[in-house]
């Protein structure tokens, strides 16, 4: 008998059928260790009443399973999005369809082939004994629980051995815990030794229940006839008359009266006369009858709830998220999924390598939702949304890359990529970010789910496995898109100038963080040291990527050989142009004249700069030199003051000076959170000199840039500037931070030491030279910017392929066009311009002058 508290692991699905009685088999797949102590479930003795007669129709057997097995699943707290399954989806997914149809059949009596058909109509009766719930699921106000009384010894032992990669990070209201293959192989370990769920409710009783197969062409005029009538609730005396459907005329089979307890007794109690099966469950109404017998009380209906809640915050994020995505490739197809987050809000680029004898030719496709298009060969998109259905012909290796997918559910189905192509072709798929969950049906028909950032596929013997991580793509698979990332990364940085412009600091949020994961995924591959004939390609690229990503998109440089409304108007025309018309369907005449006005635009606005000013990074290099100086006095005279023989009263003084120890050498400080009335003070102080600390590690990645280093060199500031705040401190600010920090501890410095004039003369030197960092790192951004723009061709060159250049120049004049409009355009300019002009930006191809653009 089950018991509350019994641990099951749903990843291997549920059995048709009831425990209990005569019924030696439990429904659920229990786990081999115990996670929480059991709790010895009284017998319950067959005390309840039966229930009136219920009638159901089913167009599926999925349907009639969710009926009949009262089996439930507690919900996970919603994160990216959540998996819903019912009964019907653990008894029927996962390869088990087949096994669960013969079971229901040889229970119910019927031919499988009649139960797979669908059309069934269900009668059942209940009865309730008893509801019996686990203390862990009666806490509430006033009612304290005690988790540890509940949890087994080697339990808690097995929650302490999940890890996590990362701390968990909250990007858009996503909570995402960052795990790797290596620690979900723990989190599988565990669901497989100590189950994923616990029984936190049994409700005794017993049911009887038949069900009969309708003819195919009478079973919705049976369902309109009868259920208006009755509902869906207790059928009573009207169902006395669904006598004269029993036929055969009406029903092609009929299944045999059963009782979830197995209990067997006579069955003249179910016989009715003149009908052609001979027994039905509607005999009770049909005539005087004696008392139903009471039979056994069994486990009628079970909810399993989910270890995850009792853990730890961060191992519970990353156990669902492993939970959540196994489940979606055992039970994702036909499951439903409720959104968790918002959709893209801009519309995509979505790109097509396709095969050919002189190279991969691209297409583009604007502003598209690719359900039921199909794409070959390599694909690549800024940001690919995938609702619905989309198919990819997949050649021996092809790659999928994407700064951010958006696969949210369509009416509550997984959205699917289904990948047609031989059977051994491998398929990879990497992106920055992904929305919601995407199913992969592999062209063997197997299925891979993608969730929270892994590609969870079936191992041996079924068993689910973390097969790739989205985010790390393999130096091969970068090396054979290298010219597609050069197009996402001008990309990128054309729709960050119009983001800025139109001032939505949340698409330059997210832009920033999809050119740092292009960064990140470059640096970690390897692929400068493994494609080593283009190893210039791939420093000029981080180079670019990392000056985009922490210093943001440079101010473009009026064209100096022609007047900036004549090059404008020019560059919206070519551009509006290109919007309009797919350029892989164009002439090859016409796309030659395209490619040859876009370089001769860009020529003109091509600034002629130098190298970045040699005199302004030894500037820089000395700055540094002595901001790190000025840290280390700073770090020394706190550490003197804390250790004093009389400790410091005030709080929020000894936690600022707490904050002005790094923990570790050249850590970022982070925010401090106010936590009682009257530290706002402390937190603003705080969330000022993360700010700061965030402009000298920019100041180190402009060095280090500036010395053509690239790799190992640049990996620590590049970390610590991951997880700082993008916004550094104004000059102003700067040299405002000193006194904003000695207001806090003031009043705990009125001690007569040399710590304290030490803290205060290094305050005041921080500030000071602070204020020079600011605006050195601005005059260098200038220049490497100019620089970058002026050498483009030396650094990447011109792709061979005729269609690429075209894309990359079209991304390039869009970035240097956005900001020329919105900043240094004209008051005056011309309406027919202005509105071609934000159609371009809105990806608005509808004729007419009646638009006009917003905010111009």
């Amino acid at each position: 008998m089950p018991q509350l508290g019994d641990s099951a692991n749903l990843l291997l699905g549920l059995a048709p059928g009831w425990h209990g009685g005569s019924g030696a088999v439990l429904p659920y797949a229990a786990a081999p260790n115990k996670a929480l102590c059991g709790i010895d479930t009284p017998a319950s003795l067959p005390t309840g009443n039966w229930g009136g007669l219920q009638l159901s129709f089913h167009p599926s057997i999925a349907s009639l399973i969710d009926a009949l097995f009262d089996y439930r699943l507690r919900p996970l707290r919603a994160m990216s999005g959540q998996l819903d399954l019912r009964a019907s989806n653990l008894m029927l997914g996962a390869g088990q369809r087949a096994q669960a149809i013969d079971t229901l059949a040889s229970l119910l009596a019927l031919a499988p082939a009649q139960l797979a058909a669908g059309r069934l109509v269900l009668l059942q009766m209940t009865r309730i004994d008893a509801e019996l719930r686990h203390p862990l699921d009666e806490g509430g106000i006033g009612r304290p629980i005690h988790v540890e009384h509940y949890w087994t010894r080697e339990g808690r032992h097995a929650i302490g051995r999940l890890r996590v990669a990362r701390q968990p990070i909250v990007n858009d209201d996503v909570e995402h815990a960052l795990i790797g293959r290596h620690e979900a192989g723990r989190y599988f370990d565990y669901l497989y030794d100590y189950g994923s769920h616990f029984i936190s409710c049994l409700r005794m009783g017993d049911k009887y229940f038949q069900v009969l197969a309708c003819q195919p062409q009478r079973y919705d005029l049976l369902q309109k006839l009868w259920l208006p009538l009755i509902g869906q609730g207790d059928a009573g005396p009207a169902l006395q008359g669904l006598v004269n459907y029993l036929g055969g005329d009406w029903i092609t089979a009929t299944g045999r009266v059963a009782s979830a307890s197995n209990h067997v007794f006579d069955g003249d109690a179910w016989h009715v006369p003149n009908l052609p099966t001979g027994h039905s469950l509607l005999a009770p109404l049909l005539r005087q009858a004696e008392a139903l017998p009471a039979g056994w009380s069994v486990p009628i209906g079970i909810e399993f709830s989910p270890h995850s809640p009792y853990m730890e915050r961060q191992r519970a994020i990353a156990w669902q998220q492993v939970y959540q995505g196994a489940m979606l490739q055992r039970f994702g197809d036909g499951a439903s999924w409720s959104n968790g987050i918002a959709k893209l809000a801009s519309p995509s680029r979505i790109h097509s390598e396709h095969a050919s004898a002189q190279g991969g030719d691209i297409s583009e496709l604007v502003g598209i939702h690719p359900s039921h298009d199909t794409f070959h060969g390599d694909l690549f998109a800024s940001r690919l949304p995938v609702h619905g259905e989309m198919s990819w012909t997949v050649q021996a290796g092809a790659s999928l890359l994407a700064l951010t997918m958006d696969a949210q559910a369509a009416d509550g189905c997984v959205p699917r990529m289904r990948l047609r192509g031989s059977v051994s072709s491998e398929c990879q798929v990497f992106t920055g970010k992904l929305r919601g969950a995407l199913l992969i049906e592999l062209a063997d028909g197997r299925l891979e789910a993608l969730f929270a950032g892994l590609r969870f596929a079936a191992g041996t013997q079924g068993r689910p496995t973390v097969s790739a991580e989205l985010s790390r793509p393999d130096s091969a698979t970068l090396i054979r898109l290298r010219l597609p990332l050069l197009v996402l990364l001008t990309d990128a940085e054309a729709r960050w100038t119009r983001a800025s412009a139109d001032r939505d600091p949340a698409e330059a949020h997210a832009i920033r963080g999809e050119i740092a994961w292009l960064l990140r995924a470059v640096l970690e591959s390897g692929v400068m040291h493994a494609d080593a004939t283009q190893h210039a390609f791939w420093i000029a690229f981080c180079k670019r990527a990392a000056l985009l990503a922490h210093c943001g998109p440079g101010q473009a440089v009026a064209p100096a050989s022609t007047a900036n409304m004549e090059w404008m108007q020019a560059a919206n025309v070519l551009l509006f142009r290109l919007r309009l018309d797919q350029p892989s369907g164009l002439p090859a005449s016409e796309l030659a004249s395209i490619d040859q006005a876009l370089l001769r635009l860009l020529e003109q606005a091509r600034p002629d700069a130098a190298a970045p000013d040699k005199a302004t990074i030894d500037k820089l290099d000395a700055c540094l030199q002595q901001l790190e100086q000025v840290r280390h006095q700073i770090a020394l005279a706190s550490q003197a003051l804390l250790q004093r023989a009389e400790p410091i009263e005030d709080a929020e003084a000894a936690r600022l000076l707490t904050q002005l120890i790094p923990s570790r050498e050249d850590s970022v400080r982070p925010p401090l959170t106010p936590t009682s009335h009257g530290d706002e003070g402390l937190a603003q102080v705080t969330t000022l000199l993360g700010r700061a600390e965030r402009d000298y590690q920019l100041g180190r990645l402009l060095s280090e840039l500036a010395h053509d280093a690239v790799g190992v060199a640049i990996d620590a500031p590049l970390a610590l500037l991951e997880g700082a705040d993008p916004a550094g401190l104004t000059q102003t600010q700067w040299r405002e931070l000193p006194a904003e920090a000695w207001r806090v501890l003031e009043a705990a410095m009125q001690v007569d030491t040399k710590a304290v004039e030490a803290l205060r003369v290094g305050l005041k030197a921080y500030g000071a030279q602070g204020s020079v960092l600011v605006m050195l790192i601005a005059s260098l951004t200038r220049q490497w910017h100019a620089y970058h723009r002026a050498r483009w061709s030396h650094d990447f060159g011109e792709p061979t392929s005729l269609l690429q250049r075209i894309q990359l120049s079209a991304s390039r004049l869009d970035s240097l066009l956005a900001d020329m409009i919105f900043n240094q355009a004209p008051a005056a300019m011309d309406a027919t311009i202005d509105t071609m002009t934000w159609r371009c930006a809105n990806q608005d191809t509808r004729a007419g002058p009646d638009l006009p653009p917003p905010g111009l």
